[in-house]
């Protein structure tokens, strides 16, 4: 079941039914949500008719992350699973356009803000960057721990991914010259995933205890990056399996697996 909720009144506004889903992204321009199935399915709803828009079948495992293409013009909507691919499904055509292989399954990406490019992160410690025009990989990152969650980050021409490993620890590299530029002084918890709060250039981290720890992004005289831990929000979660930000109220928005959103 999918519900809609108007966060402001904090009241449900639409219900419909949906398939049993574990990974959900929304593209509010045009009004749809992507789900990734247990059965190995991406189903796109109109969540304000509540009714379903495209099944796409393709994928041979678990969906672990879905997304729509930044620019909403393209219909694109690209998912990876543990199948070790990434598609790219065309909502026009209602068809997989590319398939973006590799050796072992992706657990996040994210786009450049173009939406040139699509970056993803790999079960094997890998981290590489992938031309969506030519569907070809342009670069590779080796790391020393597997990546659960990323932000992309632009400064003066120059381009840095944070990273957010299963060993606890948050990093920013300069993807120029693949090199560290900031390493957070102590590891916490194993981190799960991420979301940026841009009303207060904040990085928020969902760790295993279920935990946010809060980073602000600054930048230097030089434009590079760096991340101070300003806060924790410790308290009864249960298990986190989203976040996401509302930056008008500059909240964050947590699904569990309780029947409440908080």
């Amino acid at each position: 079941m999918f519900r809609v909720w108007n966060i402001a009144e904090n009241k449900c506004i639409k219900f419909f039914r949906a398939q049993h889903s574990i990974a959900l992204e929304m593209d509010l321009q045009q009004s749809l949500v992507a789900a990734g199935t247990t059965d190995h399915k991406v189903c796109v709803y109109d969540y304000r008719k509540g009714y379903l828009t495209h099944l796409l079948e393709g994928h041979r495992g678990i969906i672990t992350r879905v997304a729509f293409h930044p620019q909403s013009e393209k219909a694109q909507v690209i998912a990876s699973s543990v199948d070790n691919s990434i598609r790219v499904w065309d909502l026009l055509l209602n068809s997989c356009i590319a398939v973006l292989g590799y050796a072992a399954p992706c657990s996040t990406f994210c786009f450049t803000p173009e939406g040139d490019s699509l970056i993803s992160a790999h079960r094997d410690k890998h981290v590489l960057v992938w031309n969506l025009s030519t569907r070809l990989k342009t670069a590779n990152l080796e790391l020393d721990e597997e990546v659960e969650a990323m932000h992309y980050i632009a400064k003066k021409k120059a381009t840095y991914l944070a990273l957010f490993g299963e060993k606890g620890q948050c990093r920013i590299v300069n993807m120029a010259n693949k090199e560290a530029v900031f390493t957070a002084k102590e590891p916490v918890q194993p981190f799960l995933r991420c979301a940026y709060v841009k009303s207060r250039s904040e990085l928020v981290g969902v760790t295993a205890e279920q935990t946010l720890i809060s980073y602000k992004l600054s930048f230097g005289e030089d434009g590079v990056p760096a991340l101070e831990h300003v806060r924790d929000s410790i308290g009864f979660h249960d298990e986190i399996i989203d976040v996401a930000i509302d930056s008008a109220r500059k909240k964050v928005v947590m699904a569990t697996n309780s029947p409440l959103l908080k």
